[in-house]
């Protein structure tokens, strides 16, 4: 599947739903990110990061998918015209795409971060919307389980002047494989963050400079926009 930019992604996570036209093919107009929500006899919907509920009504292009309660995906459906009580749309579910879901966490000294693993990954890209931070990422794996992501704050970093800017607040990206670092796969990852930690510290600001140690270009800073409403 083509690689699309996160910046894209998150046009659409805001989507305008487009009506079912069967003459124009058979594949979805719109996706989103979503957190799983799991019902009786193996079914779920979402809960998209507006708020709103989807119902996937169709699944007949869906085969068989293990829902886990509160799991983080992307999702490529289109609108159906009926609706189903209690939930805010009701769609036709093309695709499901799992995405990790990576913790936040404070360190209080040098001493803490620095024992924080900090793999190299490749950077694409990101996107931030609601409550949530996106990362699209590369990294080698032959264990796709072991692999762990943090968003690490730290109050009393030393920080070099080039990597701040006003309005911003400096955080690093950590990577753990535990020890599974196999074979580079091209296939693009996606990472989200749950901001509800970091609400008072991000209020009023712009944004994030992200330190990531890339995999072909070393420690980068990326300079992250936030919405507006934290």
């Amino acid at each position: 599947m083509k690689r699309f930019g996160l910046f894209i992604l998150a046009a659409f996570t805001a989507f305008g739903f487009t009506s079912c036209n069967d003459s124009d093919g058979d594949y979805p107009r719109s996706w989103a990110f979503a957190t799983v929500k799991t019902l009786e006899n193996n079914d779920y919907y979402f809960v998209l990061d507006d708020g709103k509920t989807a119902y996937p009504g169709d699944k007949s292009r869906i085969g068989a998918y293990q829902a886990e309660e509160d799991g983080r995906a992307m999702i490529w459906f289109n609108s159906l015209h009926t609706t189903i009580e209690s939930y805010d749309y009701n769609i036709a579910l093309y695709l499901i795409k799992d995405i990790y879901t990576g913790e936040t966490q404070t360190v209080t000294s040098q001493e803490e971060l620095d024992e924080l693993a900090d793999q190299n990954t490749s950077y694409f890209g990101h996107a931030s919307y609601g409550d949530f931070l996106y990362l699209q990422v590369g990294f080698n794996a032959t264990d796709l389980s072991k692999h762990t992501f943090k968003l690490v704050y730290f109050p009393d970093a030393e920080i070099d002047p080039d990597n701040k800017r006003e309005g911003y607040v400096n955080m690093e990206f950590r990577r753990d494989a535990n020890g599974d670092e196999g074979r580079y796969n091209y296939e693009d990852r996606y990472v989200s963050f749950k901001l509800d930690e970091f609400k008072e510290l991000l209020k009023d600001k712009k944004g994030i400079i992200l330190r990531m140690n890339t995999r072909l270009n070393g420690v980068k800073y990326i300079k992250i926009d936030l919405p507006k409403e934290q």
